[in-house]
């Protein structure tokens, strides 16, 4: 035993705990890029941090791919996929410069809940991690609760990055530049979806004439509709607390189209509504008799 001198050898002879994995050496240009699976835009300060580290002798983990028909696809590492690409273009690193790659053999939904979960790369951002979501609910038909529980997330943050990926351009952009935080976003858009943006906007613009530059519910004052809890009238927190509730059980939070002086009638009309609507009641009059 005092004789082995790699981990190899060690697998070969069956050594306890030790075993032994593939890694492929693959030119990056031979790996594809998927459209849809790439969550992260590339970021060009980072992509040239990598470049300076391998061009010092740095040794990245390995890529994370797929073949399919023949092709070879990129399920995680996009970053160091395309700084090695980047370093052989403009001579940093050899021309025969490859990647150490494993095999992924999971399914579309698989390689988004990897893009999700996994450590390797820059973190997602609220949006980014969102659309992957949507992706989840929309292509393979995955509940709210099914989702949290693939990545490991609570039922409420899926639901919150959900509405904000399906917020709308005007609202993700704001989010994207800094402006204005997801959680901030998420409040408006459950408040006024359609309205949410220009009204964003509008906190953004008063914000900077304060000498700020992203707008908070500090500087939106009190103001219900920007997501300034404290300005919330009663029947809105009553409507949240339904939503907030609603959610984690699997339940529609859907509002009916007809406005309704009470918030539970908003919802008596859906299957889901009249469980809820009794539950609601008790809590608007608990406390009055």
């Amino acid at each position: 035993m005092n004789d082995i001198v790699s981990l190899k050898q060690m697998a070969e002879q069956k050594v306890g705990g030790v075993s032994k994995a593939t890694i492929f050496m693959v030119a990056p240009d031979t790996i594809e890029v998927e459209k849809g699976f790439n969550a992260r835009p590339i970021d060009r300060d980072h992509l040239l941090s990598m470049v300076e580290s391998m061009s010092n002798g740095t040794i990245m983990p390995p890529v994370v791919v797929r073949v399919k028909d023949g092709r070879v696809l990129l399920v995680d590492g996009h970053h160091r996929r395309d700084a090695v690409i980047y370093g052989i273009q403009h001579g940093i690193l050899p021309r025969d410069q490859k990647l150490g790659c494993v095999q992924y053999r999971g399914d579309d939904a698989d390689c988004i809940t990897l893009l999700l979960t996994s450590s390797q790369g820059l973190p997602l951002t609220p949006l980014q991690a969102g659309v992957q979501y949507q992706k989840l609910a929309n292509d393979h038909g995955m509940t709210t609760a099914d989702i949290a529980a693939r990545v490991g997330r609570s039922v409420q943050h899926v639901a919150d990055m959900r509405i904000l990926a399906g917020a709308g351009d005007d609202v993700a952009a704001l989010v994207n530049a800094g402006q204005v935080s997801a959680a901030t976003a998420v409040k408006a858009v459950r408040k006024d979806k359609d309205g949410a943006g220009e009204k964003l906007r509008a906190e953004v613009e008063r914000a900077k004439a304060k000498g700020k530059t992203k707008a908070t519910p500090k500087t939106m004052g009190q103001d219900p509709v920007a997501g300034n809890g404290d300005a919330v009238p009663d029947v809105e927190k009553e409507r949240a607390a339904f939503e907030a509730d609603a959610v984690p059980y699997g339940f529609s939070i859907e509002r009916m189209t007809s406005a309704s002086p009470e918030p539970w009638m908003e919802y008596a009309e859906q299957v889901t509504g009249h469980r809820w609507a009794g539950w609601l009641a008790g809590r608007q009059t608990k406390g009055k008799k």
